[in-house]
């Protein structure tokens, strides 16, 4: 079995429990910023107190990577984590922008990161989301008969037909066919409020799913979403549409970019 895991949330994970102490200690008492491995100015202690907050997310890190795999019967994985900005950021600055502030700001997340790529755990999604590489490594998986999973707690990714593993849950679960693709035209109608991604006016993720869910194939769905983006915005659906869904959209393949222009929905539309 290959895990294939998004190593970012699990770089979080790891991390948010030593952070959140950390700063509770910091607002009981006045203290001083320390750098950290180059990583710039990190608020209060020092180096030696905060590498051993650094130690406590990395062997957090590794016991969530042992114990998702060990869970799933893994003999072994791929990860990816980010790489700094992707595409999307270029495409629409308020991308993630309603991401909490603990997400943000904890500074030995990026630290936990360059580890797991340092030690080859990882590999950085360069100008792509981990959410990208997740997809195309189970796409090729699925493809060429290669047993696995992924490992996330992100609800994104249950646009990939196959095994989960939520490890905050320890829950596994099983996406259809239909259920990756209701998930994914459900989305593109709701947009994503977690990255910010606005969608349709007035249709939240349940009229999204209730429009959606039940549909045979594909080419419905698309039917589905065009006459609801016409309704919404008139003849200027087109732009909408496209705005929404290459935030949505997760590549398939390297070179898979979100396109309206072979849904038959659209033919003579555009």
């Amino acid at each position: 079995m290959l895990g294939i895991i998004d190593g970012d949330v699990l770089c979080h994970m790891a991390c948010e429990q030593p952070w959140k102490m950390k700063v509770e200690r910091l607002q009981q008492g006045g203290v001083e910023t320390s750098r950290l491995k180059g990583l710039g100015e990190i608020p209060g202690y020092n180096a030696e107190a905060d590498t051993r907050v650094f130690d406590t997310c990395w062997r957090n890190f590794e016991e969530i990577v042992r114990e998702s795999l060990d869970a799933l019967f893994c003999t072994e994985h791929l990860m990816a984590v980010k790489d700094g900005k992707s595409y999307r950021d270029d495409i629409y600055s308020e991308y993630k922008k309603n991401r909490g502030k603990w997400r943000i700001h904890n500074p030995f997340v990026e630290l936990v990161r360059r580890r797991a790529v340092e030690q080859q755990l990882a590999v950085y999604a360069t100008d792509k989301e981990a959410d990208d590489l997740i997809r195309i490594w189970a796409e090729e998986s699925r493809k060429t008969g290669v047993a696995h999973a992924v490992i996330s707690i992100d609800k994104d990714l249950y646009c990939i037909e196959g095994m989960h593993y939520n490890p905050k849950k320890k829950e596994v679960k099983t996406v259809s066919a239909s259920e990756a693709m209701w998930h994914y035209y459900s989305q593109l109608l709701s947009g994503d409020p977690t990255d910010h991604i606005p969608g349709l006016p007035r249709v939240g993720p349940k009229i999204a799913d209730k429009l959606i869910r039940g549909i045979a194939t594909e080419e419905e769905c698309q039917e589905v979403v065009v006459a609801m983006y016409f309704e919404k915005f008139g003849d200027d659906w087109a732009p909408y549409l496209l705005s929404n869904g290459k935030m949505i959209h997760i590549q398939k393949h390297w070179n898979d970019h979100f396109t309206i222009r072979n849904w038959p929905a659209v033919e003579g539309l555009l």
